[in-house]
């Protein structure tokens, strides 16, 4: 598929969940560029067979400093204000569309089905939840997003047309000055940003997709279109699973076609992008 290119973000100290990420991802999509952009001010070399990977430094984004463009911000929050910029920089370089996947992802199938959606509007977002429930857990979780925001900035993708780059270069403005997490204030990053997309951008899609719709700490991997007991049934196109999330205790379960993977500790994610054949990282000096 042409014209569409497909980036993360990580800091150095968690560039092995970028390599898991392109590793499976080049897998299944092996004629879509993907980049990674390191948010880091650190000279940083990669060790091993890094299979291709195209990593972007600050200064490709035209920052001399992230310190000076983010002055009081941390890593996190560096990470996600980057992202408009590095949406913008795929789509300039793409000159059709551009996605933004968050580095805790793994995937399991072609996306096509997924770029293809992209392709055909503005800004393509998915929320949390896409159907009505009532039962004590959901309207927990449904006060929940009334804070954190609706849609998962896990992944976005874009177009290009004249209301994205309006869209970005507000994104981006409102993202330098306040991506901080302070819920009572109204703020959670970049996500509570997102909920006013829908007044902002006429052509806005929802990828309404149950197997992108992400369930914070747990990897989620799709192999076929068949769910299992005792996780959510999909019908999905798309091989597309979030996230390894915060790393917490380890649990490998098998069920039918659908397995939840967690990483107890950074050891365990090595020793997984290891087995994938994906590199690994050393910090020069």
């Amino acid at each position: 598929m042409k014209g569409i290119i497909v980036g993360t973000i990580v800091t150095e100290d968690v560039l092995p969940l970028a390599l898991v990420l392109m590793e499976s991802f080049r897998r299944h999509n092996p004629d879509i560029p993907f980049h990674v952009l390191l948010a880091s001010d650190l000279p940083v070399s990669l060790t091993g067979e890094h299979r291709g990977l195209k990593l972007l430094r600050s200064a490709d984004l035209g920052f001399a400093s992230l310190q000076q463009m983010f002055p009081g911000y941390d890593r996190k929050q560096t990470v996600v204000a980057l992202k408009p910029f590095l949406l913008e920089h795929l789509l300039k370089a793409s000159g059709g569309s551009a996605v933004f996947l968050d580095a805790d992802i793994l995937v399991t199938a072609s996306l096509t089905p997924l770029f293809q959606q992209v392709a055909q509007h503005s800004l393509s977002v998915t929320p949390h939840i896409s159907r009505t429930k009532s039962t004590p857990e959901r309207r927990d979780l449904e006060h929940v997003l009334l804070l954190v925001g609706m849609y998962n900035a896990g992944f976005v993708g874009v177009s290009d047309r004249e209301e994205t780059w309006r869209f970005l270069d507000w994104w981006k403005r409102r993202l330098t000055t306040h991506c901080r997490n302070s819920i009572r204030e109204g703020f959670h990053y970049d996500q509570r940003w997102l909920d006013l997309a829908p007044g902002l951008v006429a052509d806005l899609h929802f990828v309404r997709d149950r197997a992108v719709t992400p369930l914070t700490g747990i990897c989620w991997i799709w192999s076929s279109s068949d769910g299992a007991k005792n996780f959510t049934s999909t019908r999905s196109p798309c091989g597309f699973s979030i996230s390894v999330g915060s790393i917490r205790p380890a649990r490998m379960r098998s069920a039918g076609t659908c397995r939840v993977v967690r990483f107890t500790s950074l050891e365990r994610l090595r020793n997984y992008s290891r087995n994938t054949s994906c590199s690994w990282i050393r910090r020069d000096g």
